[in-house]
């Protein structure tokens, strides 16, 4: 019945959390910044304990994937920056304002509507730019070099966004695939397209702030790919 105690009970050792993201720290160089991936409640280990833990051994950055999960961190008193990884809808803007919110545009459209929103409210709303290196799930698709009309036309694209009056597009990022596993061929091509990527734009004198890539795997095998920020799950 109702008053029944649960059959199945999950112990959290947030210990354990803090000696993980201790760890992981310690790999990637000082000036890069962790971001400690807390979506769907943690993983199911509570994702204000767990935020909390990472926050307070080395992590600077959270990572959700929906807009209610930020909102459930601002609600608890956390206030590190936040990255909310999918879709926001316009009519959130103003509580993702409110909430100092950093949100991820998939495509230029998106960043438009989103632009158009802040700017209404006189302000600039922090954005990072999703990019597809090989994942195929969201972002812009990066094209290889050779292709060179397509990758003309993500530039122009990108540029176009950069210049947009309501949002602050300062970061950019990718996510591999297959990080974690033996064969590391499709990570490294991911990212020496992402690298290839950001060159380009740097050549047009496009920068970001913050360049990220590499996910839990990718910390402990690609070296390479910490760049600005990590973000380990």
């Amino acid at each position: 019945d109702s008053l029944s105690p649960a059959l199945v009970s999950a112990c959290v050792d947030l210990g354990a959390i803090a000696r993980n993201t201790r760890a992981l720290c310690a790999l990637v160089p000082e000036s890069t910044r962790f971001m400690a991936v807390v979506k769907a409640d943690g993983y199911g280990h509570g994702a204000v304990q767990a935020a909390k833990a990472a926050l307070e051994n080395g992590a600077s950055w959270l990572g959700v994937a929906r807009f209610n999960e930020a909102e459930s961190l601002r609600r608890a008193g956390i206030e590190a920056p936040v990255l909310v990884f999918g879709l926001v809808p316009p009519a959130s803007i103003d509580r993702a304002l409110g909430l100092d919110l950093t949100l991820t545009a998939y495509d230029r459209t998106m960043a438009e509507i989103w632009s158009d929103r802040a700017a209404g409210l006189g302000k600039r709303l922090p954005v990072h730019l999703k990019v597809d290196t090989g994942m195929g799930r969201v972002g812009l698709i990066v094209p290889p070099e050779e292709n060179r009309a397509a990758r003309k036309r993500l530039l122009a694209e990108i540029a176009a966004m950069k210049g947009l009056p309501g949002i602050d597009l300062c970061g950019i990022y990718t996510h591999f695939a297959a990080a974690d596993h033996a064969d590391q061929g499709h990570a490294l091509a991911q990212l020496v397209l992402f690298e290839s990527l950001l060159s380009d734009l740097g050549d047009r004198n496009i920068g970001f702030q913050i360049r990220h890539a590499a996910n839990s795997a990718a910390i402990l095998t690609l070296p390479g790919a910490h760049l600005d920020m990590v973000r380990a799950g």
